[in-house]
């Protein structure tokens, strides 16, 4: 979930995603693995400037994604633009 910090848009998908799962529909959850590090949703919802320094972007990445796999369950996985999947 690429804005998986932004606890508005995080928590609503992951309720859908569960609700699909239960209902045994394949979900898979994708990861940004800082490809928009130079700017995101995530980083806007945070204030955070579009001329904010590497460390203060890195920061919200490591945060989305820390979120982001601690929230993935069972699910399916899948990286942006690196072709890596896998199931957890």
């Amino acid at each position: 979930m690429p804005f998986a910090t932004v606890k508005a848009f995080q928590y609503p998908l992951l309720a859908l995603a569960k609700i699909l799962h239960r209902n045994q529909i394949n979900v898979t959850v994708i990861h940004c693995q800082q490809a928009m590090r130079h700017g995101c949703n995530a980083m806007l919802a945070h204030n955070l400037k579009l001329n904010a320094t590497a460390s203060e972007k890195k920061k919200i990445c490591d945060n989305c994604l820390s979120v982001s796999k601690s929230s993935v369950g069972g699910f399916r996985e899948c990286w942006f633009w690196s072709g890596k999947s896998g199931r957890r």
